[in-house]
């Protein structure tokens, strides 16, 4: 059951308070979606609201820093409350405003394995076995791929190559995936990556975007830092093409890892949140210096330019 509070609740604190349910207010929503508590069994655990003017007896806020700029944010700090800072995009798109100051943030939420909680865009479960019946059966971004295509054919969706945009193109048919990402940032690694489970196999540019859990993706990627130059990657992409047996290694996880979806960062947000408001009751504290953390040399601009000037270079982030 989804607890949402409205101006006639906020008068109904003090009754709230004594069933020791904490509040947890999202300051501003997602950019792309908006998160539903509703079939979540946590969300009886604690009350989520939009209602700003319950401040004063939150126990967390929440701030979707990728979503929108944060105008009209809490200009009061408390003992009793933490500002939880939430982001999914880098920091080349979603920088922290100059004006927060810098102990805002108390806890992270993010795509990187240095936060406080990572929540990623895929994961893998492995087998349990092989009776397990959740198995598979076997069958700037730009500039690199404008070269590419001089050596491979490539089909491209969006406006960046004036087609019509497929916010969930059909990639199962196609040996390859480029999954170039926007920007070039410590962990920032998104959806694209995880088009692999239509069995086609995803091009990266660098393999020092795979740190943590994203180590075990290796050897089921192809990543343009592998190659001396495009001409050589693009020859390496015709020979698997022509070569299934090799061709078929990069599938290889479907050995070892299930059918199913997983691990999707909306799924799991509320019980997060939750878990670490009932944490908070109970005297937990965090201090962090979050801008720093979040923005000081975790991204390389121009990293595409870069690539294609110096193919040899070997650049970790």
């Amino acid at each position: 059951m989804q607890i949402l509070l409205d101006a006639k609740l906020s008068t109904s604190i003090t009754k709230i308070r004594t069933k020791l349910k904490p509040i947890i207010i999202e300051w501003n929503e997602y950019a792309w979606k908006n998160i539903s508590y509703i079939d979540y069994e946590c969300g009886k655990k604690c009350i989520f609201t939009r209602d700003r003017k319950l401040e004063e007896y939150a126990t967390v806020i929440t701030f979707h820093v990728g979503s929108m700029q944060l105008w009209n944010y809490p200009k009061t700090q408390s003992e009793s409350r933490m500002h939880v800072f939430v982001n999914f995009e880098p920091p080349t798109n979603a920088p922290i405003l100059v004006k927060l100051p810098e102990d805002f943030f108390n806890y992270t939420i993010s795509y990187r394995w240095d936060s406080d909680v990572t929540m990623s865009y895929g994961c893998f479960h492995s087998l349990e076995g092989k009776n397990d019946t959740n198995k598979w059966e076997q069958r700037e971004r730009e500039l690199i791929i404008e070269k590419l295509q001089t050596y491979i054919n490539i089909t491209n969706y969006g406006k960046c190559f004036n087609s019509k945009y497929n916010p969930d193109p059909d990639t199962s048919k196609f040996y390859f995936v480029i999954a170039f990402e926007n920007a070039h940032c410590t962990d920032y690694i998104t959806e694209k990556i995880w088009r692999l489970r239509d069995m086609t196999v995803p091009i990266i540019l660098d393999r020092s975007q795979l740190r943590g859990k994203y180590t075990t993706l290796n050897p089921y990627v192809i990543a343009v830092t592998d190659f001396k130059n495009i001409k050589e990657l693009g020859d390496y992409l015709n020979f698997l093409m022509k070569n299934h047996t090799e061709y078929r290694k990069y599938l290889d996880w479907t050995k070892f890892y299930k059918k199913s979806y997983g691990c999707f960062f909306l799924n799991d947000m509320p019980c997060v949140l939750c878990d670490l408001a009932l944490k908070i009751t109970n005297g937990f504290r965090k201090q962090n210096n979050v801008r720093k953390w979040w923005q000081e040399e975790v991204c390389i601009e121009k990293y595409a330019e870069k690539l294609l000037l110096n193919q040899t270079m070997n650049v970790s982030v």
